[in-house]
């Protein structure tokens, strides 16, 4: 998620920062979000791993799983 607060190297129409702040905001349990653009879901995801901060049930996404 650090392309919402820094272009990206490869990045040639970029407009941010679109987000306050020198780092992305952490998930409710601490860990950093997974941003994927472009993603399978749509013109964006965002995921968290969850309380377990493991790949699994616990996920919580942006999209209907």
């Amino acid at each position: 998620m650090s392309a919402l607060v820094q272009k990206p190297a490869n990045a040639s129409s970029w407009n941010g920062p679109y987000l306050k702040g020198n780092a992305a905001p952490k998930d409710p349990w601490g860990n950093p979000d997974v941003y994927h653009s472009p993603s399978q879901y749509g013109p964006y995801d965002i995921s968290s791993l969850g309380p377990d901060a493991r790949e699994g049930a616990s996920n919580v996404t942006s999209w209907s799983q």
